[in-house]
């Protein structure tokens, strides 16, 4: 047999290997057959869409690349090479390949759901949604195109549309993991979570190490207060490619939650006001060691050495000093021995942040306005995924604003300029600001102007979980579900993390007027008990 013809068999065992999903099997016979008969685009585009199946991004760029280096108008190159770019997150060339393929091949049904794909990751769901009908309108049978149109109908809010789309995907593919996967993340847009939890085993049941759905999974338990079962879901969050951070690369040991009389680091992996929340577990923690150290962001370690001045605290994302403990545990991992059911929340505490007193009384005398209860403000999210479903516009509040013997403090960061302007002359009302306040770098100075606040109203915000954390009277307007994030657990009207937090949701019409007005009647009522 000539090398030639044992390539072709080699080939034609990568094709079968490929077909069963037995992705690495197939990547072998591919290497081999390119041995043997270097330079094939069959044998290139094959290798390196099975590559790609294992997430072997590099790799798989490489093999595409060396095909369009040999012929730039190579349709499964230019989508191999898009595959590729999309899963660096660089959707925009990504976009640009998938284009260049749909010419080549302007009924590929693949090539447009490919560049809706694209066009979803830029947030373009309009044009994604479209670009997916396109492709069912070219093959109906396309089950991929389907569950991708339902992911941009839930991007755009339609959710039952969503479910639908997801729905006829997995009636014409029933076996197909990523419809199931989007179908459980419907559903507990829905609030439907019982349904999203059997939507995610499915998943789990065709890929048992699909992380996203393990992820995902976990924060559907969470958000029903099914802590003991989250937990062990939550520690997938390492492996899901839509979880931010990554662990701490050391030779520390993990603590696996029993006391011991040694030095335990806990560190910092989310965001400031996940680290907020979490480091509520920190006075019961020190009664576990003999020693603690904490990472978190620098803005933060003011305030917190004031509120436990036993614990260590050290910036994020700086080198440790060497031996600085015997055990160590990511701090999202501590509910796993501190929150393992609703009874180990402390039913009624006092804020376990402490703010600069000295500088708040000098602030209470800057804002207040005798016989005026004082009321801060935080209205707008500047993150990247749900800024628009939390945010809200600052005449959203004017029910707020207009209560009879109240006055307001802008506790919004960024430039609020604009918006404080437009409701003084639309409304005559004048919120007032400080500028010597920094509300995103001086967490501290934040901490300290809400603290000399009667109470704040605020969105689901770093201010919600400072407000929380000192005890402050705090009035929370969380989206009715997708936005709403796990720890404003559902069915409860006040939070279990911050006793002092009451939740007001969203309306499911995505309207905030209800909750905002039965925000202005609890404040009133308050007000009237005086």
């Amino acid at each position: 047999m000539s090398e030639l013809e044992r390539a072709k068999v080699l080939f034609g065992q990568g094709l079968q290997h490929y077909a069963a999903g037995h992705y690495s099997e197939a990547e072998q016979r591919f290497k081999q057959a390119n041995e043997l008969a270097p330079d094939r685009l069959s044998i290139l585009g094959n290798l390196s869409a099975a590559l790609l199946r294992q997430d072997k991004i590099a790799e798989a760029k490489t093999w595409a690349l060396k095909a369009l280096s040999l012929d730039a108008g190579n349709f499964e190159a230019c989508m191999n090479l898009g595959a590729c770019l999309q899963k660096e997150k660089n959707p925009a060339e990504a976009l640009a390949l998938f284009e260049k393929a749909s010419a080549l091949k302007p009924d590929s049904a693949e090539a447009w759901s490919n560049r809706g794909q694209a066009l979803g990751a830029m947030k373009r769901h309009r044009d994604a949604l479209a670009h997916y009908e396109k492709a069912i309108a070219l093959h109906p049978g396309h089950a991929e195109a389907w569950t991708n149109r339902g992911n941009a109908l839930n991007e755009l809010g339609r959710l039952a549309e969503a479910l639908a789309s997801h729905d006829k995907a997995l009636a014409l593919q029933p076996r197909l993991a990523e419809a199931w996967y989007n179908r459980g993340n419907a559903l507990s847009n829905l609030k439907q979570f019982p349904q999203a939890l059997d939507s995610y085993q499915q998943v789990l049941a065709i890929a048992p190490d699909h992380a996203d759905a393990h992820f995902n999974k976990s924060l559907a338990l969470l958000s029903q207060c099914e802590f003991l079962s989250g937990w062990a879901e939550y520690e997938w969050r390492w492996k899901s490619a839509n979880f931010p951070s990554r662990p701490l690369v050391t030779d520390i040991p993990e603590w696996g939650g029993q006391a011991f009389a040694g030095s335990l680091l806990v560190w910092a992996e989310q965001g400031i006001g996940d680290e907020i929340l979490y480091a509520g577990m920190l006075e019961e923690l020190q009664s576990q060691v003999e020693r603690l150290a904490v990472t978190m962001d620098p803005r933060l370690i003011p305030l917190f050495q004031r509120s436990l001045p036993e614990v260590r605290f050290l910036p994020r994302d700086t080198p440790l000093p060497s031996r600085l403990a015997d055990r160590q545990i990511a701090m999202g991992s501590l509910g796993r021995y501190l929150r393992r059911q609703t009874a180990d929340f402390p039913p009624a505490r006092d804020g376990y942040l402490k703010p600069d007193q000295q500088r708040a009384a000098g602030l209470r005398n800057r804002i207040s306005i005798p016989g005026k209860r004082v009321l801060g403000l935080s209205w707008g999210s500047k993150n990247a995924r749900m800024s628009a479903i939390k945010s809200l516009r600052l005449q959203d509040l004017l029910p707020v604003l207009s209560l009879a013997d109240t006055t307001a403090v802008d506790l919004q960061y960024g430039d609020t300029l604009a918006e404080r302007r437009m409701l003084e002359e639309t409304a005559d009302i004048a919120i007032t600001h400080l500028d010597d306040i920094d509300n995103f770098h001086d967490i501290d100075g934040l901490a300290a102007l809400i603290h000399a606040c009667d109470a704040v109203v605020t969105i689901s915000n770093v201010t919600a979980h400072l407000a929380g954390a000192m005890g402050k009277p705090t009035f929370l307007l969380a989206p009715w579900s997708k936005g709403k994030i796990w720890y404003w657990h559902e069915g409860h009207s006040r939070s279990l993390w911050y006793p002092s937090v009451r939740l007001y949701l969203q309306g499911a019409d995505d309207r905030w007027n209800a909750a905002i007005e039965a925000v202005a009647a609890e404040l009133t009522a308050e007000m009237e008990r005086v």
